[in-house]
């Protein structure tokens, strides 16, 4: 399982997925002046091109952890766009 964090704007390495997997995520406005966040993650083939589909787009509610996901049924070598105004964490979960 591919584990990703940060705070901010963040794009990480190539890596593969297969044909069905499922990004996990959360974001932290617990510490942001109870401002609501904001959290997208984009999906793109490992040669710059955006996939079809795969993509994070959410508000983090104001002085909590929101926590989603969402299902991926694109495989191959990819990398993720993240971009957040509060701290965050990605998990990549791929189904058996």
């Amino acid at each position: 399982m591919q584990t990703f964090s940060g705070t901010g704007d963040k794009q990480t390495g190539v890596f593969t997925v297969p044909d069905d997997w499922k990004i996990i995520w959360s974001c932290d406005a617990t510490q942001n002046y109870g401002v609501e966040g904001v959290f997208f993650v984009y999906v793109y083939n490992s040669d710059g091109t955006p996939t079809d589909n795969g993509s994070a787009d959410s508000t983090c509610a104001a002085n909590k952890v929101t926590t989603d996901s969402t299902e991926e049924h694109q495989g191959g070598s990819i990398y993720l766009k993240v971009g957040s105004s509060v701290p965050w964490k990605i998990q990549i979960q791929e189904f058996e």
